[in-house]
């Protein structure tokens, strides 16, 4: 699950959107102001959801590419700490939801981000030693035999 920090204007992103009708054409041209759209925030805390009604503009809603679209959520709106998603509809696309965000407090998000990061690195390498040595075992049984 993404982290993100509270207190701090943050970037959702949604979609791909896809055709209301088909059910798998990409929609690139989802306007803010499209027909029937209603975006709604939701935030999850010990198993109380709160609905925010999201009022969409241009510099809101932005379509980032085959269908995907990033929702700028203000400080304002991620003042709490637990799960934050945004849930849509408009009448070009089938409805959309994004990725659940576990909402926590600044710096526990950038000590979770370090360690996250020294922990992919620290993965990567034994991999690759791993692998290293089961290639040398290999090429020096081949030599031998």
């Amino acid at each position: 699950m993404p982290i993100k920090p509270v207190d701090t204007a943050i970037i959702v992103h949604v979609g791909p959107l896809v055709d209301q009708t088909d059910g798998y054409t990409l929609e690139t041209g989802i306007a803010y102001d499209s027909a029937g759209m209603t975006v709604d925030l939701f935030k999850e805390t010990d198993s109380v959801i709160t609905k925010v009604d999201l009022t969409l503009t241009s510099s809101i809603w932005t379509h980032k590419g085959n269908g995907i679209y990033a929702i700028n959520v203000t400080a304002a709106q991620n003042n709490t700490e637990g799960l934050l998603y945004v849930v849509g509809k408009c009448d070009a696309s089938s409805p959309f939801i994004s990725p659940k965000y576990e909402i926590v407090p600044v710096d526990l998000e950038v000590k979770l981000s370090s360690t996250a990061q020294a922990a992919l690195i620290k993965d990567l390498y034994l991999s690759m030693r791993d692998m290293f040595n089961k290639y040398v075992k290999t090429t020096k049984a081949t030599e031998a035999a």
